[in-house]
């Protein structure tokens, strides 16, 4: 991050760059805002929020969009999980004690589209939780909302089962509540996240080619 850092400010550029919810602990029981104190549980953790402090510390101009729960109808992620093994009539073990609000991939998309169009990457020093709008939800949840709208298109067989982050990922790195408030960025960059459900719908729809 150092030499993107000096790499942009030679060339008097902005540098975005995309961290995480897991700079936070996951202790606090609402929405997380861009002044609360970061506390990783994680290597991972760790290592977005020194990345996050280099930048700050070290570049001249750039904006941090902090993300939870990325998806898409591309590469390995939980939605196409789910779908794959709604496919095969499979049951899925999903997470209930795990807080937070999914993000789609596209929706970012269509920040970085109108952040450059509309010339808001100029001159900035800013770090924005760049989520989507919607409900706080457990992957347990999130796994039941995929197979209803799979489910309004195909039969399954597979059921959800709900099992708790211990029993399932045997550690504790996770945050157990990582929901971000994005009202920072509709206000200041002018724009308007969909509704994670609306998005989802959409994405689950060009992962059947429906």
């Amino acid at each position: 991050m150092v030499y993107l850092s000096k790499l942009s400010n030679k060339h008097n550029s902005t540098l975005i760059h995309f961290s995480t919810d897991y700079v936070f602990d996951g202790l606090k029981n609402n929405k997380y805002n861009e002044e609360d104190k970061t506390k990783p549980i994680s290597k991972y953790g760790i290592s977005k929020q020194k990345g996050e402090q280099v930048i700050i510390n070290n570049c001249n101009n750039y904006i941090i969009f902090r993300i939870s729960w990325l998806f898409s109808e591309f590469n390995k992620n939980f939605v196409k999980f789910v779908i794959d093994q709604l496919k095969k009539n499979k049951d899925i073990y999903a997470v209930n004690d795990l807080f937070s609000i999914p993000t789609c991939s596209d929706d970012i998309c269509l920040l970085l589209q109108h952040v450059i169009k509309e010339n808001l990457y100029k001159h900035k020093k800013c770090l924005y939780h760049s989520v989507n709008n919607g409900e706080i939800i457990s992957w347990y949840d999130f796994a039941r909302e995929i197979m209803r709208i799979y489910s309004s298109y195909y039969k399954t067989k597979s059921n959800i089962i709900s099992v708790s982050s211990k029993n399932f990922f045997k550690n504790n790195i996770r945050p157990k509540y990582s929901a971000m408030d994005n009202n920072k960025l509709n206000n200041e960059l002018n724009f308007q996240f969909a509704n994670w459900k609306n998005s989802l719908k959409k994405t689950i729809e060009n992962i059947l080619h429906i």
